[in-house]
């Protein structure tokens, strides 16, 4: 499918307004995210094989109108090279109609797999409102014996021997990455509290611990969509109550997914944008028409932890120039060439940092 957007995108200018190929690559990307939804359902037992051959084949629905698009631009190309001005405004015109008729049938998947979906992950509540609590089920010694926590959830549990873990599975409930708070609130002075965080094939993360009795703490971590992940709550030869909580933090920002080119947000020239660099693996992506000879970009940085890297990239993405500054919590402002009309991208890297800015060009 990226292959044939990318044909459309560098082919398609003079048969397809910037606007329509805008809305092709976003109904791509609920296509892509909404499956990759299906899956995860599907691995988790709770879609039967029915229900996702009707996934499959709205996305085979889908592919097949982005195939005759693709193939529409193509022959409207050659045909406007060969003069047939006749031939090239009917496959715009058939252009048109498939654009629509693709962004319908993405439409129609998006709400199907709403439907399908299991109830309690239909929508994420709210941090601190709506919060589903439970109770830990025993054994749940093991990874494979784990109680299913939900995000955002909390679970009252305890260490009832010296040699009693216990292991909680977290299923994230979003389709964007997000940074996630876990936190034991120690309900006992005798439990010296130890958590340890799992990726879904059990490698161990990160972990932390506090060897003071009755102690609270918290691990933070970032979730990726359509997994899960196991925490241990060790005894660390202590036995006590506790309650474990859960809570996505909702640090993405409102563009997100931008984190490559072909999902870049578009800039619109003097108007200001808001974002944020979520963790060390969240790049920004934009990409803009330049407004005349000179472009001038600037990041205002809004946070006193954000090292600034900025890289200006052409229309077939080919890196024009890089600015960054070292000192967190600095501002980048500069100007550079460009061809009135012509697209670029703007990519704003993490640099091993993350923190809030303001993007304009002017």
């Amino acid at each position: 499918m990226e292959a044939h957007l990318e044909i459309i995108k560098n082919k398609g200018a003079f048969a397809v307004h910037h606007e329509k190929i805008q809305e092709l690559s976003e109904s791509a990307q609920k296509v892509g995210l909404h499956l990759k939804t299906c899956c995860a359902v599907l691995e988790g037992g709770r879609l039967n094989p029915e229900q996702f051959k009707q996934c499959l084949d709205k996305v085979s629905a889908y592919d097949k109108q982005i195939v005759f698009i693709t193939q529409q631009v193509t022959e409207a190309e050659q045909a406007r090279e060969q003069g047939a001005t006749d031939v090239v405004q009917n496959k715009i015109a058939n252009i048109d109609q498939a654009i629509q008729t693709a962004t319908n049938t993405a439409e129609n998947f998006v709400r199907q797999v709403e439907q399908i979906r299991p109830p309690e992950t239909a929508q994420e509540p709210a941090i601190g409102k709506g919060r589903t609590i439970s109770s830990e089920t025993e054994p749940n010694n093991t990874a494979a014996q784990a109680t299913e926590l939900r995000l955002s959830g909390e679970i009252i549990g305890e260490v009832s021997t010296r040699e009693d873990p216990d292991y909680y599975k977290l299923v994230t409930t979003k389709q964007l990455r997000d940074r996630v708070k876990l936190k034991l609130h120690n309900l006992s002075e005798s439990l010296r509290p130890s958590l340890t965080l799992y990726n879904q094939n059990k490698s161990k993360m990160k972990a932390e611990y506090d060897h003071t009795y009755g102690a609270d703490i918290e691990l933070w971590f970032t979730a990726e969509s359509g997994t899960y992940y196991f925490v241990q709550v060790s005894p660390w030869d202590s036995t006590g109550k506790y309650k474990l909580i859960a809570e996505h933090q909702n640090a993405h920002d409102a563009f997100e997914p931008n984190d490559n080119a072909e999902m870049a947000t578009t800039l619109s020239p003097e108007k200001a944008l808001t974002a944020n660099i979520m963790d060390e693996q969240d790049p920004d992506w934009y990409k803009f028409r330049a407004p005349g000879a000179t472009v001038r970009v600037r990041l205002q940085n809004r946070s006193t932890t954000l090292r600034p890297s900025v890289t200006i990239y052409d229309e077939n993405r080919s890196k024009i120039l890089t600015k960054y500054d070292s000192t967190h919590g600095s501002s980048l402002d500069f100007t550079f060439d460009s061809t009135p009309g012509k697209e670029y991208f703007i990519h704003v890297a993490p640099w091993d940092t993350l923190g809030s800015y303001q993007l304009t060009v002017n």
